[in-house]
Order: C-alpha cells, then sequence, then structure tokens
C-alpha cells in the first residue's frame, strides 16, 4: 500500500503489486477510503535504478507512454519517503495491508508552531549572538553566528520582528533545533 499525504487534507491510497517475473512491473490500483478500487489499474515498469547516487533515482515507464520518466527520492524514514517528479515533491508512506488497516488509528503527528524561534540549524557553537532582548529587527538582519566542522554559518532573521528573549551567549554549545532566539509574537 502508499499513501500520498502531499495532499494533507484528503491522503490518496494506492494498492500496489508486483509481477513475479524478471521485469519489474508494478500494478497500481487507487482505492477510496472504504478500500474499494478508483477506476482501472495502471502498470507501471521499473526501468532503471540507480542506488549509488545521494538521492537515489528510479527510471519508470507508465503503461502506454513509449517513454522513461526519472523519479528521484530522497528522505527515508520508518514510514516511507520524498519523492521528487518534474519539481513537486510528495510524501509516500509505504504499508502492507496490514499497516495500512491499521493506521487508521493512529492519532496524527502534532505540528509544532515554531515560527516566533530561531532554532540551531545543527550542532555547533554559538561564535557571536547580534541581539538582545527588546530589540527590533528587519528581515535579514543578522541574529547570530554558529560554527560547524570549522565553518561559521550568519544566521539571519526571516521576518521582521521584537526580540522577546535570547537562550544563549557566546561559546555556548547547542544541539540540532535548540532554541537560539524567541521573538514576541
Amino acid at each position: 500500500m502508499l499513501q500520498d499525504t502531499a495532499h494533507e487534507n484528503a491522503p490518496r491510497t494506492f494498492l500496489c503489486q508486483t509481477d513475479s517475473d524478471e521485469a519489474l512491473i508494478v500494478h497500481i490500483q487507487e482505492l477510496d477510503a472504504s478500500g474499494n478500487a478508483l477506476g482501472s489499474a495502471s502498470a507501471v515498469n521499473v526501468t532503471a535504478l540507480d542506488w549509488l547516487n545521494e538521492t537515489p533515482l528510479v527510471g519508470v515507464e507508465f503503461e502506454g507512454s513509449g517513454s522513461e520518466t526519472v523519479v528521484q527520492y530522497s528522505q527515508r524514514d520508518a514510514n516511507g519517503f520524498h519523492m521528487q517528479f518534474r519539481g513537486a515533491t510528495a510524501r509516500v508512506n509505504v504499508f502492507t495491508p496490514l499497516e495500512h488497516s491499521l493506521s487508521k488509528h493512529m492519532l496524527p503527528e502534532e505540528k509544532v508552531d515554531v515560527s516566533r524561534y530561531l532554532l540551531c540549524p545543527m550542532p555547533g557553537k554559538i561564535v557571536s549572538c547580534d541581539v538582545q532582548a527588546g530589540q527590533r529587527v528587519e528581515a535579514g538582519q543578522k541574529l547570530a553566528v554558529v560554527e560547524a566542522m570549522k565553518m561559521q554559518n550568519v544566521l539571519r532573521a526571516q521576518k521582521a520582528g521584537i526580540i522577546k528573549s535570547v537562550s544563549v551567549k557566546a561559546g555556548d554549545t547547542l544541539k540540532v533545533d535548540a532554541v537560539i532566539v524567541e521573538f514576541e509574537e
């Protein structure tokens, strides 16, 4: 089972089955919320796999198209991966039929709003923090410098605002997503 979650309001579900012969042909059938087939099944022939790249490429030929298309996937996790095709990105979950039926009972992942914070993008050491609480900043203004792997990274304000608090000082060592600065709402 594949589940395209790019459309958060209405994820689409597909039943995928492979042929047992030498060629890798995947038969894809879209399902409705009850698990009933929608339309007719399509066959996709996987013509090439490139696993040596940092971001693997998959060559596919859609039934009746007569031409190969390249799809890229990345960011693999426990349930699936992200696919890229012609600039569009889709989150795809891969489940067995049992996992799919049980996934309907899972609580949705809680989305945390972090737009009020400047978070450390990588583990590193604070070289400087150039703002203080109460200070007004403009979009693009330098807020802090983080050193990671002997490189200094300048962190800038994404939008104008007022600094509510500063959680770090020069010399502090931070983990990924540690709060550096909090903005007022």
